[in-house]
């Protein structure tokens, strides 16, 4: 409340004192009332946020608080979505220290600004005397620390809450369609509006207009999931779990190759509540035209970009670079313009033309069953609106183990959950894949489907889960395979007999180029030699179980990873063994590349194998492809000054 023990004390003095009936027992009662409200300090505080309802998203709301006895370094504000009464187990989405402001040591008040993204919820805050660090654990489910006071309920307009977010693009197995997907708070008459971006606007802009510049309408299926769709046991359907809102996913079809379009997502029956517009350039079914694509693993999010807050279930400081990292991708998919004027399309075949796709092969959100994370990250990529974005799961979105199975080395794993040979993994707090392969949708995903025993789904009662989202699409002169180092990729399993397959049936004539991409990797310099799930274990179990061996008998041009927060590249491999440099072009192997550098901390672990050509520790950035019908190529770029770090030109 809003209104301090203090006052509440005052204003009822007299009545105090008429019970007590003599003034010897009304000053008894007053001295022990005051004896129990400094004993509980903290009790006696007030927070107030300001303003107290919001109507744009990253709206900042100012935080107030005083009356903090006996202020300490281990006080701390945070912000909870939806606003509930009982926040003992409810994690923040995120905090800060009431250190941060200069004034709080000295007088127990202070004030902090907090920029408050659309959740599609109320929020409210509470000030805590202790146990920030159970705040921070993303292994703990509650409860809390009891708040020391809560401030008003800071409200979302209506129209904010409906308002499309998480806007993001993806390619299907057909080259003329594309996937537009986003978020709102109900469901309505979900609609894409599209059509071909004119060359020249003028004329053709304002209201009247939309019909005539978005042309053509395409309805959008919805779903959604809940807590009981979740793994038990971890943050992801206890204590981090929030509404993931309604999901929409509508295709967009009969696409003109190469062909830039202009749309916009919303709800045509409230009222006309839709999205900014956004161009994204179609993908084409012939091997003849260049292409640009970038790549990048190992992302995360992190709120300090926007307002110095820490998220809640994440250390200080955890995905430092993320913010920079999303303007950087976002400025190439929509500006693409030479750094430096010496640079042109003469001079380095990047800069005619801006990428069109966006590969990110594992570790998204890094939210590991706290909900609010991937609000951030959903509403952080702004440029998976620019550019289809097309993921695969990584150990922090997919790996879990029941907790009945956690202390007991001999007890049996989950049916349905492939777990590294016993090994107790928790990495994805119980997410178990599920909002992932809910928020996205790759080509052979069966979208939406929440069936237990089916793909994308959870049988709580017979404890199963199970999935499949490795794929495979062409894209221009490129085959991408996306597979999945969170599941069995040895002979025998379905993952194995499907990349088999698919490897086997790639026409060179149409897609000259194979790249195939995991989280984990199959080559790399690391010092993670630990069982049964360290980097080199998983290494030599990827290349003995029979992927080494499909890459090299269906060519495979590239493999690109993420795991190991480094950037790494081999020569070309087989066996553990260089049989060429990299830049060699007359030996054909495989050449693997290590691109976990997409924000998040960065590994030191500082091994170099033979195998590996080059590597760099201490650099943030993501990879970039060009390739046409007889070139490809590879370019590591860093996020600090921009410049290339490292590169390696193919050619047939």
């Amino acid at each position: 409340s809003t209104q301090s023990t203090w006052e509440v004390f005052f204003a009822h003095l007299p009545q105090i004192c008429h019970m007590a009936r003599s003034i010897a027992l009304c000053h008894r009662l007053c001295a022990g009332i005051l004896l129990w409200c400094l004993a509980a300090a903290v009790s006696c505080a007030t927070l107030e946020a300001s303003p107290s309802h919001v109507s744009q998203d990253r709206q900042n709301v100012t935080l107030t608080w005083a009356g903090v006895a006996a202020p300490s370094t281990a006080d701390w504000v945070g912000v909870f979505s939806p606003a509930l009464s009982n926040l003992t187990f409810r994690a923040p989405v995120k905090l800060r220290m009431c250190s941060d402001a200069d004034s709080h040591l000295r007088t127990g008040a202070g004030s902090v600004v907090f920029s408050l993204l659309n959740m599609r919820d109320d929020y409210v805050f509470a000030l805590f005397r202790s146990g920030v660090e159970l705040a921070l654990d993303s292994h703990y489910v509650g409860p809390y620390a009891a708040a020391a006071a809560t401030s008003n309920v800071v409200t979302l307009s209506a129209e904010l809450k409906d308002t499309p977010s998480g806007i993001h693009l993806a390619l299907t197995d057909r080259p003329d369609e594309m996937v537009v997907m986003w978020t709102t708070n109900s469901v309505g008459q979900p609609v894409v509006q599209y059509g071909e971006t004119p060359q020249d606007r003028a004329g053709i802009s304002g209201t009247e207009a939309t019909a005539k510049r978005l042309p053509f309408v395409a309805k959008a299926d919805t779903t959604t999931y809940t807590a009981h769709d979740l793994c038990p046991g971890g943050p992801a359907d206890s204590v981090g779990f929030m509404s993931p809102g309604m999901i929409h996913r509508a295709v967009l079809a009969n696409l003109r190759p190469h062909t830039n379009y202009s749309y916009r997502v919303g709800d045509a029956s409230r009222g006309g509540i839709f999205s900014s517009e956004f161009v994204f350039t179609s993908a084409g079914a012939d091997a003849a035209n260049a292409v640009r694509l970038l790549v990048l693993a190992d992302m995360g999010t992190n709120e300090a970009g926007w307002d110095g807050a820490t998220n809640g279930g994440h250390p200080v400081g955890d995905n430092v670079m993320t913010v920079p990292m999303a303007r950087a991708i976002l400025q190439q998919v929509t500006e693409n313009a030479p750094p430096d004027p010496s640079q042109s399309c003469d001079s380095d075949p990047w800069w005619c033309g801006r990428p069109t796709l966006v590969v990110h092969p594992g570790d998204l959100s890094y939210a590991v069953g706290f909900a609010a994370e991937w609000e951030e990250w959903m509403q952080q990529i702004t440029y998976a609106a620019h550019a289809p974005l097309m993921v695969q799961v990584g150990n922090h979105e997919r790996n879990w183990r029941h907790p009945q199975h956690s202390t007991a080395s001999s007890a049996a794993p989950i049916p349905g959950l492939f777990d590294w040979g016993g090994i107790n993994s928790t990495s994805s707090g119980g997410e178990c894949g599920i909002p992932t392969e809910t928020r996205f949708s790759m080509p052979g995903w069966p979208w939406g489907s929440h069936v237990p025993g089916v793909w994308g789904s959870v049988d709580r009662t017979a404890g199963t889960y199970d999935d499949a989202p490795w794929y495979g699409f062409e894209f221009g002169p490129v085959y991408v395979y996306m597979a999945s180092s969170e599941h069995d990729l040895a002979r025998g399993s379905p993952q194995y007999a499907h990349m088999a397959a698919a490897l086997a049936a790639v026409d060179r004539t149409r897609t000259p180029w194979v790249v195939v991409t995991a989280h984990r990797a199959m080559y790399l310099s690391s010092d993670d030699t630990s069982l049964p799930d360290g980097d080199q274990p998983i290494a030599e179990w990827m290349r003995s179980g029979g992927m080494e061996e499909l890459f090299v008998k269906h060519r495979v041009n590239l493999g690109l990873y993420g795991h190991f927060h480094a950037y790494q590249r081999s020569c070309r491999v087989i066996n553990g063994t260089c049989v060429g440099t990299a830049a060699d072009n007359r030996v054909h192997a495989p050449i693997h590349i290590v691109v976990g550098t997409a924000g998040t901390g960065l590994d030191q672990r500082s091994r170099v194998a033979p195998y590996t050509e080059y590597t760099n520790f201490n650099e943030w950035g993501y990879g970039r492809i060009f390739a046409n019908s007889t070139t490809l190529t590879w370019q590591f770029v860093q996020l600090s000054d921009g410049q290339i770090a490292d590169y390696v030109t193919l050619t047939l």
